[in-house]
């Protein structure tokens, strides 16, 4: 699978997204100012999906990718971020929330 990267800047808040694509291992390398986070996930299914949607300003975007099948989505809300994951087999997702300086982990079955 050949590298796929993704830079995408805005002014409030500056976001960076670098998305590595091998097979199987799917490598998501997220930046923000505050907090810095980093984020390595390895998939075992065939089929790949991504929904990015950033409000002030709008920004939509789907990809997909056959190999491996992977959802996600991601939202953006000045200053606030939530990013979901999920997997069709196993079923899995969680939420990573940054709101005035603090961070949330949620797990769905």
């Amino acid at each position: 699978m050949p590298r796929f990267k993704l830079d995408l800047e805005w002014i409030m808040p500056r976001f960076e997204l670098d998305l590595e694509l091998t097979i199987p291992r799917f490598e998501l390398d997220l930046e923000l100012f505050i907090p810095r986070f980093e984020l390595d996930l390895e998939l075992f299914i065939p089929r790949f999906e991504l929904d990015l949607e950033l409000f002030i300003p709008r920004f939509e975007f789907d990809l997909e990718l056959f190999i491996p099948r992977f959802e996600f989505d991601l939202e953006l809300f000045i200053p606030r971020f939530e990013l979901d994951l999920g997997l069709f087999i196993p079923r899995f997702g969680f939420d990573l929330g940054f709101e005035r300086n603090v961070f949330r982990v949620r797990t769905r079955p």
